[in-house]
């Protein structure tokens, strides 16, 4: 036992190292190349607008002039504000935290693992190829906070149920967790709703009741702040992503392509299970059945997952650098060696190192198409979103800007934002989900100084009354909405001739693979 837990230390450790200097080294390749670290998704800018603004401003919103409710994980944004505090305005604050928390979750899982070092080491492997433990943290954003408290809450609930439903430290991480969950990313309730299902069906009353009030308070607290503010019950950021149609064809439309399959997969199920109820006798579905349900007996439990995976499929994304669904990799790869306890009766480590063959087998090319992802990203971010935000900074004369890609160019700058997606403009997406036409009217007389867009996002008959002074264009494609943003300004502005030497001036600064069209 001894030895067992000295090379899973030692395993430990060596994880750590490998993960610190990998993320190490990306960050002064970053900082050589443009001078300063960069974050690759312009979504990282959200959380630090609004800590910045909670800081320095108390106001909770992408810019200090109004509330917004645009985040979706509302305690990552308050513990970036502490931060902010300290370290007075650091766009390295989330990356900091995000360092701290992928290390402390390394030790976390050891804990759990620690007496099966070959199971410790395979985990690592997975966290590490599978679930892009680095990529997750560098990206400054806060899925390495939810997979830390989904993966304790998990593995706490498992060890407490395989307990026979002892009151013991299993159950108070559980509780501790719970707290957590939802207000470190709302996706969280994918898996306390299946939880609190399952333990009310074992008669478990008490603590599913427990584990809902304690989930539910910080939710309920912070929707009853953001409607006290004008804003919605949830974040904006979820009414703007999220499938939420009541209409089943818009729902299927909406879903992502792997919910698609689920859904046609379940009906498939259905269908088969019909079939098979009216052709086979009643003997042998009966020791079919009988079997089926020894089988999910056994192995209820990960049913929890399993609804999980169903859940996020039907209802949120799979995006960009696999950030949403990081969680979903993470429980799986950590429910794996449950799994096998569980099922195989001649339990031996060989199952764990072909486990870790298969990895990489199958995720390294994964692994490396995510590496050359990320660079690209971050050239991106720093080649568009970072430059727009910057000229804004420059630019005291503009106060209003329209945009659709909000976080770089708020957090660099202080104007106010009229976002047209209305993540951090509740009237926008007041007017969207409601009223399109008003909303369209609203866009034709609203007062702004200079609006900044993707022309490939929005039709050109929604703004009538606006004239093209410029078009910022990117060699290279890779993250952001498209390669070309538009500068516009309304027909009679007396900026314009002050924006046009601005714009000048501007392209002289600009990445070499960076272009500005200026129209005068």
């Amino acid at each position: 036992m001894k030895k067992n837990i000295h090379l899973s230390f030692f395993i430990l450790i060596l994880a750590i190292v490998i993960f610190n200097f990998d993320v190490i080294n990306y960050i002064n390749a970053l900082k050589e190349k443009f001078g300063d670290y960069y974050y690759p998704l312009d979504d990282s800018y959200i959380h630090l607008s609004i800590a910045k603004n909670i800081s320095f401003h108390e106001v909770w919103g992408i810019t200090r002039y109004e509330f917004s409710s645009t985040s979706s994980s509302p305690f990552f944004s308050i513990l970036l504000s502490i931060l902010m505090n300290l370290w007075e305005n650091n766009p390295l604050v989330s990356l900091y935290l995000n360092i701290f928390i992928a290390n402390l979750f390394l030790i976390i899982i050891y804990l759990y693992y620690k007496d099966e070092p070959i199971v410790l080491a395979s985990i690592f492997t997975g966290l590490y190829f599978i679930v892009l433990l680095k990529i997750q943290t560098v990206t400054g954003l806060e899925h390495i906070l939810h997979i830390f408290f989904i993966t304790i809450f998990w593995l706490s609930l498992f060890k407490w149920i395989e307990s026979n439903y002892l009151k013991n430290n299993h159950l108070y991480l559980v509780y501790l967790s719970s707290f957590f969950l939802i207000i470190s990313r709302y996706e969280s309730l994918f898996i306390l709703f299946p939880a609190i299902i399952f333990l009310l069906i074992k008669k478990r009353n008490l603590e599913a009741i427990t584990i809902l009030i304690l989930s539910l308070i910080p939710v309920i607290s912070f929707g009853l702040f953001s409607i006290k503010k004008g804003g919605f019950f949830f974040p904006n950021s979820l009414l703007v992503k999220g499938n939420l149609s009541l209409n089943p064809f818009v729902f299927f439309q909406q879903t992502s392509i792997i919910g698609k399959i689920i859904i046609i997969s379940i009906i498939l199920f259905l269908i088969t299970i019909i079939f098979l109820n009216f052709t086979l006798n009643k003997k042998t579905k009966k020791e079919l059945y009988k079997k089926s349900y020894n089988i999910l007996l056994k192995n209820d439990t990960f049913l929890i997952i399993f609804i999980t995976i169903i859940l996020h499929s039907l209802f949120a994304k799979f995006n960009w650098l696999y950030r949403y669904e990081s969680y979903l990799l993470t429980l799986i790869i950590v429910s794996v060696p449950l799994f096998f306890k569980k099922n195989v009766i001649k339990y031996t480590n060989r199952y764990y190192l072909t486990t870790i063959l298969l990895i990489f087998a199958l995720f390294t090319p994964r692994f490396l198409q995510s590496e050359k992802d990320l660079e690209f990203s971050a050239k991106n971010i720093y080649s568009q979103q970072v430059q727009i935000g910057m000229f804004l900074q420059k630019n005291k004369k503009i106060k209003t800007v329209i945009a659709n890609d909000i976080g770089a160019i708020c957090y660099f700058s202080d104007v106010k934002i009229i976002d047209l997606m209305g993540l951090g403009s509740t009237n926008i997406l007041i007017l969207k989900k409601n009223n399109p036409e008003q909303y369209k009217y609203y866009l034709n007389h609203v007062n702004y100084d200079l609006m900044v867009i993707y022309d490939s996002w929005f039709s050109n008959d929604k703004m009538k009354t606006r004239v093209k002074i410029a078009e910022l264009k990117n060699l290279h494609h890779q993250v952001f909405g498209d390669n070309k943003v538009s500068f516009y300004i309304p027909q009679n502005s007396n900026l314009k001739n002050d924006l046009l030497e601005s714009l000048k001036n501007f392209k002289k600064q600009l990445p070499k693979d960076t272009e500005l069209i200026i129209y005068n």
